[in-house]
Parts: structure tokens; sequence; C-alpha cells
């Protein structure tokens, strides 16, 4: 098992630059388009068919009183390029992060968030499945 570990962090770590742990909880169907310099929290629980793009930071804060929990993401989230979301938050079903935002607080499932800090400058109805 040591020689296919070694690969992994080699290729995936090393050269492309991702740091998914193991033990991220990640739904069916994730996708990382252009999946280059992606860190995700070891903790996170992130939902169905999420869309993850280059450069995606998501992860927990250090505060005064140490380490929050990192953000619990719902199913068919989309993440922007270059987005940060951290925190003990909740990302709603179907929101869609802006390129290059910074969240720190929930979002609403359906919400479109973009800027820094992200604030909400749609909503749209959720998709038929």
């Amino acid at each position: 098992m040591a020689p296919y570990r070694f690969v992994y962090r080699l290729i995936v770590d090393w050269v492309m630059g991702i740091d998914i742990p193991c033990r991220v909880t990640l739904g069916r169907g994730v996708v990382l388009y252009h999946s280059v310099g992606i860190v995700i929290n070891e903790a996170v629980k992130m939902g169905d068919g999420c869309i993850i793009r280059h450069g995606v930071t998501i992860g927990n804060k250090l505060g005064d009183d140490g380490e929050s929990d990192p953000p619990t993401i719902g199913n068919r989230v989309e993440f922007g390029a270059g987005a940060i979301v951290i925190g003990d938050i909740l990302i709603g079903d179907e929101a869609i992060i802006g390129a290059g935002s910074v969240v720190t607080r929930d979002v609403a499932p359906g919400a479109v968030v973009v800027g820094n800090p992200a604030r909400e400058v749609a909503r749209h109805a959720p998709r038929v499945r």
C-alpha cells in the first residue's frame, strides 16, 4: 500500500497541488474542473453533484478560542475559481459561489453569492430533477 500512497501524493499533492485528505466526505458525482490548487479540510462534508473549480479553498478558521469546524456543503453547489469558504457555516443546496468570493457566513439554498465578503446578489429556483 505504501508505494501507491507515495505515487498518489506525488501526482495529486505535489504535481497538481490538490490537498483533499482521505477523510473528506464527498457525495456522489462531485466534479473537479481544472483541478489545480484545490484545498479541502479533512472534516468537510460535501453533498452530491458539487462542482469545484481551480484554486478553491474550503476549510476551518483559526480564532482566539481555537479552530472552528469547517463548512458543511449541500447538494449541487458550484464553486467558482479561487473561491474561499471558511468557518463553521452551512452552504445550502444549489448555491453558487462566485469566482474569487470569500464566504464566512451561511449561504441560503439557491443563493448566488459574490465578493469579499460574499453577499447574495440573486436567488434561483431549484433545478428540476
